[in-house]
């Protein structure tokens, strides 16, 4: 896994992996079996996850990935796709990409 740093604020702006090596950290990430149930991030909150993506990947998957099937909100889905933005912004937007996120 290879990562970037942005010059601005010495902070990790992306990572590159295989497409093996992320359905190895998803699985890895669902293998825990905590599940998002009652908790929800507002607008805010993600926000602050965008300003450094890298750093917060692993809880940014595990809040996408873990419980799929719950019922959100209006609210609560504008903010899943906010989370998904960065998948797209600094990850790659083919094909795997697009299926792991496609109807967030």
């Amino acid at each position: 896994m290879k990562e970037a740093l942005s010059a601005k604020k010495n902070t990790k702006t992306h990572v590159k992996m295989t497409h093996q090596e992320y359905d190895e950290l998803v699985e890895s990430i669902l293998d825990m079996g905590y599940i998002v149930r009652d908790w929800y991030p507002d607008k805010n909150y993600v926000l602050e996850l965008a300003e450094d993506p890298v750093s917060h990947l692993e809880f940014m998957i595990w809040i996408l990935k873990s419980n799929p099937d719950r019922k959100l909100t209006e609210e609560q889905k504008k903010v899943k796709k906010s989370l998904v933005k960065p998948f797209y912004r600094y990850g790659s937007t083919d094909e795997h990409t697009k299926q792991h996120y496609e109807g967030c």
